[in-house]
């Protein structure tokens, strides 16, 4: 039977940076989740259903179907694609997640109801994400602070893998005097002029 609900979860994977002195982290996007489909599937078979050209009345052999939506192809090596259409909504997925609960049996033991929770990853190709919506090139500067004891010299060398480039920080901070800087010194450290060309 059709479900009676349905429910989608966008989720965005943010890092905290907690710099000393500031009451609340630092927020960074990381990437996107992609969007998650849950619903529960209802199955009764007090009344013989057809299955497989059949009538059946083993609840189990309709949860097997569902189940079986999760195994690896032997072309793809992979689960299949799955499409749920219901209404407006035009889900393409995966099956991550299917839980069995069996309801009613009879004399036989043969399980006569059971629902079945299942969750949808959304597959969504590369070339899609890529294009749809257009992006621009992302923004590399980093805000980070000075730790104690470190010089401007040691973070580029962190930064850029070269510790002669502590001069572009330095610009980019108005810094004169590098020796005085004050630990927690919140400094900006922007993308090597060579990145910023390739972006």
């Amino acid at each position: 039977f059709n479900p009676t609900e349905y429910s989608l979860e966008q989720l965005n994977q943010i890092s905290e940076t907690h710099i000393p002195g500031l009451d609340s982290p630092v927020l960074q996007f990381v990437h996107g989740q992609g969007r998650t489909l849950t619903m529960q599937l209802f199955i009764d078979t007090t009344e013989p259903k057809q299955l497989d050209d059949a009538p059946c009345t083993d609840a189990r052999l309709f949860v097997g179907k569902i189940s079986d939506l999760m195994k690896v192809q032997g072309e793809s090596h992979a689960p299949p694609l799955c499409r749920v259409d219901w209404g407006s909504l035009r889900f393409i997925g995966v099956l991550a997640q299917a839980k069995a609960r069996y309801l009613l049996f009879n004399y036989k033991g043969e399980a006569l109801r059971a629902t079945v929770d299942v969750t949808f990853k959304e597959y969504r190709p590369i070339g899609v994400q890529l294009t749809d919506p257009p992006r621009s090139s992302p923004d590399r500067t980093k805000v980070r602070p000075l730790r104690q004891g470190e010089t401007l010299s040691a973070l580029a060398a962190q930064e850029y893998g070269d510790p002669g480039q502590w001069r572009l920080i330095a610009r980019r901070n108005r810094i004169t005097d590098p020796r005085r800087l004050a630990p927690g010194t919140l400094l900006v450290i922007p993308p090597m002029p060579a990145e910023e060309e390739a972006l």
